[in-house]
C-alpha cells in the first residue's frame, strides 16, 4: 500500500472515530425537561391580605404564617390560616366571625377549606355562641355559609350541642345541624 492510501485510509478512520465521539458527546449533554407544573408560583410567610367591596367596606380578611399559590389552579395553600368574615347588616358597624385551624387552602373569590382543630368564633358582643369546633370546614364566599359534613361542636353560654351536616349562614348569624344532633343544656346559676 501506498503511503497515500495509507494517509487518507487514516484520515478516513480518524474522521469516522471523531464523528463517533462527537455524536457521543452530545447525547452526554442532553438537558433532562422537568415538569414544574406541580410546585408552586410563589411562597409567601407571614401572609396578610384583605378584601373590600365595591363600596370600600372590608368583607374579608386572611392571615395565615405560610402560604403557597398555584396558578395553574389558581389556588392557595395555608399553614395556621385565620380568616375574618364582616358582615354589615342594616349598619355600618359590623358583625365579625373569625375561622382558624392548623390547614386550609382556598380557590380564588370561591370557597376557603379549614382543617385540623378548626375554631369558628365570634368577634362582637352578645353573640349567641362562645364558639363552634370541627376537624374541617368549607367557608362558600358567594353563599357566605360555613358547612361540614363531619361532627361540630357548638358552645353557648349556657349550653353545648354538636352534631353533623352542619350549616352555619354568617350573614344572619343562623346556624342548624341536619344529622344526628345533641344538645346539652346548663342551667344558670342564681348568681346571674
Amino acid at each position: 500500500m501506498s503511503v497515500t492510501k495509507k494517509s487518507i485510509l487514516i484520515a478516513v478512520l480518524f474522521a469516522f472515530i471523531s464523528s463517533a465521539i462527537y455524536l457521543y458527546t452530545l447525547t452526554l449533554k442532553t438537558q433532562e425537561v422537568k415538569d414544574m407544573s406541580g410546585l408552586p408560583t410563589f411562597i409567601a410567610t407571614d401572609s396578610n391580605g384583605t378584601l373590600f367591596d365595591k363600596t370600600g367596606k372590608i368583607t374579608r380578611t386572611m392571615i395565615a404564617s405560610r402560604t403557597e399559590f398555584y396558578d395553574q389552579r389558581n389556588m392557595y395553600h395555608f399553614d395556621d390560616p385565620l380568616i375574618t368574615a364582616y358582615n354589615y347588616k342594616d349598619t355600618d358597624k359590623p358583625n365579625i366571625w373569625h375561622l382558624k385551624g392548623q390547614k386550609g387552602k382556598m380557590k380564588s373569590n370561591d370557597y376557603a377549606i379549614v382543617n385540623g382543630d378548626v375554631v369558628i368564633y365570634p368577634g362582637f358582643k352578645d353573640a349567641v355562641i362562645d364558639k363552634a369546633t370541627a376537624d374541617n370546614l368549607v367557608y362558600s364566599f358567594a353563599t357566605d355559609e360555613v358547612t361540614s359534613k363531619d361532627l361540630v361542636t357548638i358552645y353557648g353560654h349556657v349550653f353545648q350541642t354538636e352534631g353533623t351536616n352542619f350549616k352555619f349562614n354568617l350573614s344572619n348569624n343562623v346556624m342548624s345541624y341536619k344529622g344526628k344532633p345533641h344538645a346539652t343544656y346548663y342551667p344558670k346559676s342564681k348568681k346571674d
